[in-house]
């Protein structure tokens, strides 16, 4: 499940890049597949961390 939704949200930049190939689009495609992959994978011990000190930090 955690593979099919990473895949299915990298599609929108992955598909800007293909149809206009910058230098620009690829930084782009770069940080939002990593921030992708990040937020969806199945087991990133930082992001437990991260959402515990996000949430100390709001309240």
């Amino acid at each position: 499940m955690s593979a099919v939704t990473t895949l299915l949200a990298t599609i929108p930049s992955s598909f800007m890049l293909y149809r206009n190939p910058t230098l620009l689009n690829l930084k782009y495609a770069l940080i939002n597949s990593s921030l992708i992959f990040f937020l969806f994978s199945f087991q990133v011990h930082e992001k437990s961390i991260l959402m515990a000190s996000m949430y100390e930090s709001i309240y």
